[in-house]
């Protein structure tokens, strides 16, 4: 909780200060976005769980969209196609974590390295 309150706070200084000449509108969205895929990057590393490592990876593609769509001059048709290749990640991420749920009866990675025979 403290990594990621420090990350946030972290982002919201470092992005402040990088685009103190944009406008205010821009300055917040890449604030926010970098505090998302900060945030979501932090939960891909420490969970054990893999549905919590696709929901910090898709919480990181959706901070780097958000991130983007700040950024003066982005067309709207990229900004349909990143949208939309977020929700098939999504989609196909769903599938797998469905499918290792049901072969495996767990989620959890520890359990999964220990059916391969790895020991942590």
């Amino acid at each position: 909780m403290l990594a990621g309150m420090g990350l946030v706070a972290l982002s919201m200084v470092v992005m402040l200060r990088v685009t103190h000449n944009a406008d205010p509108l821009a300055q917040e969205d890449l604030a926010f976005g970098s505090r998302s895929w900060l945030l979501g990057l932090l939960m891909m590393v420490t969970r054990q769980n893999a549905v919590s490592q696709v929901i910090g990876f898709m919480s990181l593609e959706n901070g780097l969209v958000l991130a983007a769509t700040g950024a003066k001059g982005m067309p709207l048709v990229v900004e349909i196609s990143v949208a939309f290749s977020v929700l098939i990640a999504f989609i196909v991420i769903g599938i797998s974590c469905s499918a290792f749920a049901e072969r495996f009866d767990t989620v959890d990675l520890q359990a999964l390295d220990q059916f391969r025979g790895e020991r942590r």
